[in-house]
């Protein structure tokens, strides 16, 4: 009977292009992020050997209490090869202000990154 599994990675990336894009904040607005929703998904194919999947982040800030409150969507897209304790892959991730309509928090920045990168994993089961 397996009990837990443990899991652990070492990642070395390389970014051959990032852009973070920073406007001025309004005065009087508290910048902290209470909660967030992540949907994610992926397929591997040919015995688990080619991946490709991704995500979608929304980080959700209080408006007065608890509410539903979205500022900004973040999306991932990757694919690569795994074999083994080694993955090669590519990835992009962004992030792009919405607006929301019970909100008066106005997101003021974007960011853009690739990465392509070689992931060593390693897991003992218990």
């Amino acid at each position: 009977m397996k009990w837990f599994i443990l899991y652990a990675a070492l990642k070395f990336s390389w970014i051959p292009n990032g852009n973070y894009y920073h406007m001025t904040m309004e005065e009087g607005i508290e910048n902290r992020q209470d909660y967030s929703i992540t949907v994610e998904m992926e397929i591997s194919f040919y015995k688990d050997m080619f991946f490709i999947g991704g995500n979608i982040f929304i980080p959700m800030y209080t408006n007065g209490g608890i509410s539903f409150s979205p500022t900004s969507l973040g999306s991932l897209f990757y694919t690569g090869l795994r074999y083994k304790f080694i993955e090669i892959g590519y990835s992009h991730y962004c992030e792009h202000p919405i607006s929301a309509w019970q909100s008066n928090y106005r997101l003021n920045y974007e960011f853009v990154y690739d990465e392509i990168y070689l992931k060593l994993s390693f897991q003992k089961e218990f």
